[in-house]
């Protein structure tokens, strides 16, 4: 039976995904085996060795004669060389030599002159004398082998290695898809495009196994949860649901394991993930090692390693796959490691007393919804408690928070009215005779209705602050009152505090009390969202500098491994929030890049990456890859939008609509003109720059500078420092005349390196030409316009005043104010200097550039501390600088120098 015949194909019809992941791999390999001596193909389980020998095959049909070992029956060649084969077994060496002749010439015959190309599968046992026989026939160029096996990370075996040994074959080694590849298969497969979400969700529920994505496929599509909306591929949640085909394809993975193995995967399917030591004394190590070749398991962390099933589906059939009995005995044994350090989290210790028939006690329940809470799972915390008798008001609480958290505000009202009955008011006679605990309840339950009415659309400001203000009073009457309950009160000190900072900053207001950035009443990851908002607030203020290095020291202790396994979900999204908010789009797309490609460190950044990426590519002078991101992703947020971020995206593909100079620019504009504003302040704030942007593009000048006017003068007001200065670069940008002097004293207030540029920039401008710098500005601003083409005019130049504005304003006055036999100096002097460093050299300040320490280099470059220190002071030897801002100066002087079409950099050696 032929190959393609004969290829297990649980999903049904010609599915050729594998196909198109390896398709560059096929001519290599096609091309190797017409030369000679063959092809050995390697990896792990699910890297798709087996069809990408499929389409090899079908490609040389007709090209060459195949002789399949694994099937000898496909065709009389193959029958005879296989008996030859077998026969060599029984033959001394000089009846093997002879028989050598008698199969050239059989091979020669049957081939009729067509090239021989000899298959041996890997479950394909070849003797020593096979071995040599065929290697002796490969070496007379008789014949090329194409040979798969299977590679074990822990121990680097593979299958023929004798044969491997004998004859230097070309080697192709396939991995398991990464996140990029996985998308770009799914596109070329679905023959459209597919949302990130979608294509991140189905990564990491097949673990990039091509075999498992095309089971998810087919499920998800049968389910509805995988759609087609206007030519993109979307899904319609936060996880899809185990169909029939991905729950075959992974039960028959786990069907395929020994006993010892199969111990491994279960204690891993509920424990989640573990110390590697831990699992280590649990069960067998070779099992262990057995286990993750098998591609089912992966290990993380730089200093204490833990454990983990790669997917999520694997780690749900295993679990439900488990017998009681076992589950039970399993539990014992993890309880009996008394020396161990480690003891099972709450949620862990549930669902091992769930699989082994243990009906978990309340007091578990409650402690792991109170766990999933705390790490943000909102979703299990409901469904925990939702149909559960809730123990006490503690748990009520929790309940509600989660249901807020989630959205779910209607049912959070009705939440509300029933535990305010039950616990009472704080303005009821009865306050004054409770005990301290149920006074406490009452106070997080109105901390909580503060909460509940922020995030209703109508409410305004004033609203909520008399609110605050009311919920403070007489929460400090009682504390003084009842100091001696000193954990009580530091708890809900520090949970005021806490959504204080988070109703400011979502309506877009700078905090009323100065608190410590390490708040001495919060732990944990209620310090951490703290500290989130705080580095937020840090930048609103104009003090941006210190915002983005406390943000990059976070993480760093997330790399270190001192923040918790949660954290991770949280600290590179907020780091590229802050670059964001910063208007540092370079470095923002360098973060949103690497969860791209490590997506499945953090989960909500890598899937709101397509709308973030499109904006950055928007303000970076590329709308066309802009509205191609953003096509797919407005629908995607259209059917699944938790953060509120449809009207953001609806703003950004309006401008790029109109920078193309697209006829459905306007209708672009009216759909976002009819979405409600965001209550979120950057976000209707980034909507407003936008669609101001667009405005200006469609010709509306005048109303596009009002509408720019009115938000400068509210952040103004406000004091959110960032915001404003932006707003009026922008305006300086669309040809404002009149706010240069409110840019500079904006700039003034500002800490950072866009302010410092500005403010050279108009200082210089009124020094040298003794022009307003209003009009100079505006004078570069209609010059650059003119000579730019539409694909080639910078949407950054004309929106992102940030990073590259006021940059911008510096290196084009340079280019066209500056006679032509001057425009040397300084930059190309700066770009002498820097390409005579060592290319290693050039990396070192490129990073110094950006702020981070001698330490943040070292990692980033995977070099010592003590080398980049050296390297430093043979750099501010060789361009004889003193200092950090010299050194940046430099920097920005040679990139501004390198932007000429006429200009290359050349590393030194």
């Amino acid at each position: 039976m032929p190959v393609a015949q004969r290829e297990e194909n649980v999903t049904g019809g010609g599915f050729e995904l594998d196909i198109v992941a390896r398709e560059e791999l096929v001519q290599e390999a096609i091309e190797a085996l017409l030369k000679g001596p063959g092809v050995f193909i390697s990896g792990q389980p699910g890297a798709g060795k087996r069809t990408l020998v499929t389409t090899i095959m079908r490609q040389l049909h007709g090209r060459a004669l195949i002789i399949d070992l694994g099937f000898p029956g496909s065709n009389s060649a193959a029958l005879a060389f296989s008996k030859i084969l077998d026969d060599c077994v029984t033959q001394d060496a000089s009846t093997r030599f002879m028989a050598l002749g008698t199969v050239h010439a059989l091979l020669q015959d049957e081939s009729m002159g067509l090239p021989i190309i000899v298959f041996v599968p890997e479950h394909f046992k070849l003797v020593p004398e096979a071995v040599a026989m065929l290697a002796s026939l490969s070496l007379a160029t008789a014949l090329s082998l194409l040979c798969t096996g299977t590679i074990t990370p822990s121990t680097g075996h593979q299958v023929h290695d004798e044969l491997t040994a004998a004859v230097h074959l070309h080697r192709i080694q396939l991995h398991p898809l990464d996140l990029k590849a996985t998308q770009r298969v799914l596109s070329l497969h679905l023959g459209s495009a597919v949302s990130r979400r979608a294509a991140h969700q189905l990564w990491i529920a097949s673990g990039g196994q091509i075999q498992v994505l095309r089971g998810l496929i087919q499920d998800w599509q049968e389910r509805n949860y995988l759609l087609h909306k206007s030519d993109s591929w979307v899904v319609g949640g936060e996880a899809g649901p185990i169909g029939i085909r991905s729950r075959h394809l992974v039960t028959s993975v786990l069907d395929a394991l020994n006993e010892a193995e199969r111990e491994v995967l279960e204690v891993l399917a509920m424990a989640t993930e573990i110390p590697l030591n831990v699992l280590m004394t649990l069960c067998d190590a070779e099992a262990v090692d057995a286990v993750f070749a098998r591609g089912l398991i992966e290990s993380r962390g730089k200093y204490s390693r833990t454990v983990r099933v790669i997917s999520t589906y694997h780690s749900r059939v295993a679990m439900e796959m488990t017998p009681p009995g076992r589950a039970r005995s399993l539990l014992e044994k993890f309880r009996s490691l008394t020396n161990s350090g480690y003891t099972l989290p709450s949620l862990t210790q549930m669902v091992w007393e769930q699989s082994s028939g243990i009906r978990p006690t309340q007091e578990l329940v409650d402690a792991a919804a109170k766990e999933a809470l705390a790490n943000g799972q909102l979703q299990l915390c409901l469904e925990l408690l939702g149909n559960a008798e809730k123990s006490g008001p503690e748990i009520e609480l929790i309940y509600l928070e989660a249901l807020l958290r989630a959205g779910y505000l209607e049912r959070a009202k009705d939440s509300v009215r029933v535990l305010r009955l039950s616990l009472g008011s704080r303005h009821s006679e009865e306050f004054g005779g409770l005990n301290t605990d149920e006074v406490a309840s009452i106070f997080r339950l109105d901390f909580i209705e503060v909460l509940m009415l922020s995030r209703q659309p109508a409410t305004v400001w004033e609203t909520l602050e008399t609110k605050l203000d009311d919920v403070r009073r007489d929460y400090e009457k009682w504390s003084k009152e009842h100091s001696e309950r000193t954990p009580v009160l530091t708890e809900l000190a520090g949970h005021l505090d806490l959504l204080e900072a988070e109703i400011c900053h979502r309506y877009g207001e700078l905090p009323r009390r100065e608190k410590p950035y390490n708040h001495p009443q919060l732990a944990g990851e209620e310090l951490l969202r703290w500290q989130f908002l705080h580095n937020r607030q840090s930048i609103r203020s104009g003090k941006t500098r210190l915002g983005l290095k406390r943000g990059r020291e976070l993480v760093m202790l997330l790399q270190q491994e001192r923040l918790s396994k949660t954290a991770s979900q949280q600290v590179k999204q907020e780091l590229a929030d802050l670059y964001l908010i910063s208007g540092e789009w370079q470095e923002a797309l360098g973060v949103l890049n690497s969860a791209w490609v490590g997506g499945e460190e953090s989960p909500r950044l890598t899937e709101i990456d397509g709308l973030y990426s499109a904006v950055a590519q928007l303000f970076e002078a590329d709308p066309v890859a802009a509205m191609e991101l953003l096509s797919v992703e407005i629908e995607q947020l259209r059917l699944y939008d938790p953060y509120g971020h449809l009207t953001l995206a609806a703003a950004a593909a309006a401008l790029a609509a109109a920078r193309l100079k697209t006829p459905d620019a306007g209708q672009l504009l009216a759909q976002f003109e009819s979405l409600d504003i965001s209550t979120d302040w950057e976000i209707s704030q980034g909507a407003t720059i936008l669609h101001a942007g667009t405005k200006f593009e469609l010709g509306r000048k005048e109303e596009a500078l009002e509408q720019l006017r009115q938000a400068a003068e509210i952040n103004a007001e406000r004091g959110i420092v960032n915001l404003e200065l932006s707003i009026r670069l922008m305006m300086a940008r669309f040809g404002d005349t009149e706010g240069s002097a409110k840019l500079y004293a904006c700039a003034q207030r500002c800490d950072s390196s866009i302010a410092e540029k500005v403010l050279a920039n108009i200082g210089g401008s009124t020094k040298t030409n003794g022009e307003r710098p209003s009009q100079h500005i505006a004078d570069n601003w209609s010059m650059e316009h003119r000579n730019q083409s539409v694909q080639g005019y910078s949407t950054a130049e004309l929106i992102d005043t940030h990073a590259l504005g006021s940059h911008k304003i510096t290196s084009h006055t340079a280019r066209q104010e500056i006679p032509e036999q001057d425009s040397q100096q300084p930059s190309s002097a700066a770009l002498a200097l820097f390409s005579s460093l060592t290319a290693r050299q050039q990396r070192i300040v490129a990073e110094a550039a950006t702020g981070a320490s001698s330490r943040e280099i070292s990692a980033r470059l995977h070099i010592r501390v003590r080398t980049v220190e050296g390297h430093l002071y043979q750099i501010y030897q060789r361009v004889n600088v003193g200092n950090r801002a010299e050194l940046l100066q430099l920097y920005l002087d040679a990139r501004a120098a390198m932007q000429r079409p006429e200009t290359t950099l050349r590393g030194g050696t």
